[in-house]
């Protein structure tokens, strides 16, 4: 369950939401975009399984997190951490008015931890108008429900979470050490997928045990190092069926499947569909 939350006072005119229950990428997904003017004392308490950035256009008003009584204010924003509880709630006289994203993914879980805002959770926002714009993108990209438009409001979102290690980026560095491992890791399964390329190879390139890469990705990825690089194969399968440019009978090899039966067996468990009717799909979308 990626949400268990209590809420009071909804917005129904003034609210937007794009939501997408599901993971589809192991790097980063957009999970849920929105916006909302929102009543006094509107509120929301409970956990997210993913990653949500609010940037408040206008208003005020508190995030309470372990313990603490945090107050944000229009040009300011808040973290929300995956899995962690937390409550906030609009002011009572100048309810806030926000944008906000929520996301997950190895990316997603990297780029946070390069960051100050699981310590902080308020940071400010210089400028708010080219932010909410981004975000206002970001949500008109996703309802679209398209592959372009999956791609483009993914752009914006890879954009915006640059942008926020770049302005929060981590005080102590050694905190990072282990994502750098990682984004090695991905870096080598980027570049070697397609060939006879295992878990066993990372850890001899990295010099590190299989335990201790097995660890890194469970709480980076959420998943084992040989989950990821299934899943991120088959990544690379649904983009070359979406492109059409390479023959169905072919793109199981090209993503490094040596077996097709195997390859659409795991395509049909995570994509809910066979190879041929997903590109089916995509041609009905264009």
């Amino acid at each position: 369950m990626l949400e268990s939350h209590s809420s009071g006072n909804a917005n129904s005119s003034t609210f937007e939401n794009f939501s997408l229950y599901h993971e589809s990428g192991v790097d980063l997904t957009l999970v849920e975009c929105g916006y909302e003017k929102c009543d006094p004392e509107h509120y929301f308490s409970g956990t997210k399984g993913y990653h949500t950035l609010h940037v408040v256009i206008s208003g005020k008003g508190t995030v309470e997190y372990q313990g603490r009584i945090i107050h944000v204010t229009a040009g300011q924003g808040f973290y929300l951490p995956k899995d962690e509880i937390s409550t906030y709630t609009a002011d009572a006289e100048e309810p806030w008015e926000y944008r906000w994203v929520g996301f997950i993914g190895t990316q997603a879980t990297i780029a946070m931890t390069m960051t100050d805002l699981a310590k902080e959770i308020c940071f400010d926002v210089p400028d708010v108008a080219r932010v909410s714009k981004r975000l206002a993108d970001m949500y008109e990209a996703a309802i679209r429900e398209t592959e372009a438009g999956r791609m483009l409001a993914l752009g914006n979102l890879y954009i915006m979470l640059s942008e926020m290690v770049e302005n929060h980026s981590n005080s102590t560095r050694g905190a990072s050490a282990a994502a750098k491992y990682v984004n090695s890791a991905i870096a080598m399964i980027r570049e070697n997928y397609q060939g006879k390329f295992s878990v066993s190879d990372i850890c001899s390139q990295l010099n590190l045990t299989r335990s201790y890469i097995y660890k890194l990705f469970i709480q980076y990825c959420h998943m084992s190092p040989l989950e990821y690089l299934l899943r991120f194969r088959l990544e690379k399968a649904r983009e070359l069926l979406a492109s059409g440019t390479c023959p169905i009978n072919e793109v199981a090899e090209r993503s490094g499947f040596s077996s097709h039966a195997y390859f659409g067996k795991r395509f049909r468990e995570v994509y809910n569909m066979s190879p041929r009717e997903y590109v089916q799909h995509v041609r009905k979308e264009k």
